[in-house]
């Protein structure tokens, strides 16, 4: 590793200044961001137009993963300016093999085999048709938009034949993605579009490809993050927005995940329950949650849209805007997930009725059992299920609750 480099990165990260490093055909920048009271150094690398990212709030780890960043570049230079860029990775590995093998003798390996390697299609064009396929069969809107994302990034870092493609090359990119468990998802769409380019002849059929000779990341289990009943019942009260106030519902009383309410309209509410449809679900399976009385109280106070129309925000700036401006005002930091977490967690313990709780949530039993099991308490859960709108509480004289607004509640039961 060059040290001035590395010490530039080291310097700039932990006094907290901004910084870009040249190297090679590629170059390495520091910066610093604040987030959610939070302080993030964020490393990007790699050569213009397909950058890469990655945020650290350990300044030692960042400090650490800037000397790996360094050094991977630096070796892709050491040989860039005598063997194609395709080749870099490949000598680097055939050196590490082969020993007593010269830099020579690969080069004019590389020479004599040059124009079968590119013969097979680029990264680019096998991801464009592996997506063309996927949607000919129809596979599930949420499948396809996975295979947008992890696919064109995957296109954008490797313009070049899929052939020349290395388990390195792929290690490499895999690494440099964050979490464990978002590495294995990528790697699961880069199986399955290096198994399509096998068929299509870019690959030869009877060997295994680069991807499958990674191996899967382990991923240690979480105890999940859940925001408790008081918390929620604060940013109910608090919340003036009905698109946000359905949001929270939804995702409390009902147990759905972000993207299903995104797709959720009016008319997915019905007398029945809540009616997701392969096209709403993350499962791409039919869903009917049951509403609790709690929920209808809340959606009795709330005036119905057309049915058509989407009951919460459909985009995600959008979304997160209303979240930050709510939390700010009741001194809230919000929980990625909390909201799903919370209802499965409370319905399970307040209903003892795991395959309930499953069919509500499209969770399998081994999971709740795993990883909701008495999460929280009986007197959390009764608490969270009887949070209600302030129309639906009881005035101290009163010894009978006041019954919701009938127009609104008439229009929800008639839905």
């Amino acid at each position: 590793m060059t040290q001035p480099a590395y010490n530039i990165l080291s310097d700039a990260i932990t006094s907290g200044s901004n910084q870009v490093v040249s190297i090679h055909n590629s170059r390495i920048s520091v910066s610093h961001i604040q987030r959610k009271k939070h302080q993030y150094v964020r490393l990007t690398w790699g050569p213009r137009g397909a950058p890469q990212r990655r945020e650290f709030q350990d300044v030692e780890k960042a400090v650490t993963f800037a000397g790996r960043v360094v050094e991977m570049l630096q070796s892709k230079a050491v040989y860039a300016d005598r063997v194609p860029a395709t080749a870099i990775v490949s000598l680097e590995q055939a050196l590490a093999e082969l020993p007593g093998v010269s830099v020579q003798m690969l080069v004019e390996s590389y020479r004599a085999n040059h124009d079968e390697v590119c013969r097979s299609r680029s990264v680019p064009a096998v991801v464009s048709d592996y997506i063309a396929y996927s949607e000919a069969k129809q596979r599930s809107i949420r499948h396809i938009q996975t295979l947008r994302y992890h696919l064109n990034r995957f296109a954008k870092v490797f313009p070049r034949p899929i052939s020349s493609l290395t388990t390195d090359d792929i290690d490499q990119y895999l690494h440099l993605i964050g979490q464990p468990k978002t590495r294995n998802n990528h790697r699961i769409s880069l199986m399955a579009l290096f198994q399509f380019a096998k068929k299509r002849g870019d690959l030869p059929y009877s060997e295994a490809t680069p991807v499958e000779r990674t191996d899967a990341t382990k991923v240690v289990a979480k105890e999940p993050e859940i925001i408790s009943a008081e918390d929620l019942e604060t940013l109910l009260l608090a919340c003036d927005e009905p698109k946000l106030k359905m949001f929270l519902l939804l995702g409390a009383f009902a147990g759905c995940r972000t993207a299903e309410i995104q797709r959720i309209q009016w008319r997915h509410i019905t007398p029945e329950g809540l009616l997701l449809t392969p096209d709403i679900t993350k499962t791409n399976r039919r869903r009917v949650v049951e509403i609790p009385e709690n929920l209808r109280e809340w959606l009795g106070t709330i005036t119905r849209k057309n049915e058509d129309d989407p009951v919460s925000f459909i985009h995600n700036p959008a979304l997160y805007a209303a979240l930050k401006k709510l939390c700010s005002r009741v001194g809230f930091s919000w929980v990625d997930n909390g909201l799903r977490h919370g209802y499965v967690s409370h319905h399970l313990e307040k209903f003892g009725d795991p395959i309930r709780t499953s069919k509500n949530t499209g969770h399998s039993l081994r999971e709740l059992e795993s990883s909701y099991l008495k999460l929280v308490s009986k007197t959390d859960a009764d608490r969270w299920f009887a949070i209600l709108p302030l129309s639906a509480n009881p005035k101290p004289e009163e010894e009978e609750r006041t019954p919701p607004c009938q127009t609104n509640s008439a229009t929800t039961n008639a839905a």
